[in-house]
């Protein structure tokens, strides 16, 4: 019950950051976000809090069975917080984004390829759905990512050259 409360807590959090970049932007942005890097935004901002929290529950649990296990889930632990910094700044640069969002929609992707691996080799763990879940967010969080991507390029394209935008 507690790891969905906290999932509820990263998807608000993750929104009312998205929501609140509008204000902290004002004035300051070449133009309104498009639709898409809106969505790349959220994404982006859920992928942040889901390392942050990671991240650090990673390096505080670590492994007590084994210190070479230990040593390297709190220092992957370090890693995947750190990854949660590249996905604030990727959100919270988005306008200038392209390359990043790609090789950050990879990261997710090659994570989802690492669960599926264990899960193949040991089994899904309990409970079940949660651990689903979190293999379904890492193939659909990259997929999201791609195709608002591929829209962000193609709208920043028709800008350089003058053509009308889409609705």
């Amino acid at each position: 019950m507690e790891v969905n409360k906290a999932v509820i807590v990263v998807i608000n959090v993750s929104i009312i950051l998205a929501i609140n970049f509008i204000d902290f932007s004002a004035g300051t942005l070449p133009r309104e976000l498009f639709l898409s890097e809106r969505v790349e935004q959220v994404v982006f901002f859920m992928i942040c809090c889901i390392c942050f929290l990671g991240g650090t529950i990673q390096m505080i649990k670590g492994d007590p069975h084994l210190p070479e296990v230990d040593n390297i889930h709190r220092f992957l632990g370090g890693v995947y917080f750190s990854y949660g910094l590249i996905a604030f700044w990727t959100a919270k640069t988005i306008q200038t984004q392209s390359t990043l969002v790609y090789i950050g929609s990879v990261g997710v992707f090659l994570g989802a390829f690492g669960r599926l691996i264990s899960m193949r080799e040991f089994g899904i763990p309990k409970p079940a759905a949660l651990w689903l879940s979190y293999f379904g967010s890492e193939i659909i969080f990259p997929l999201i990512l791609l195709f608002a991507q591929l829209s962000t390029d193609a709208q920043r394209q028709a800008l350089e050259i003058g053509a009308p935008l889409k609705k």
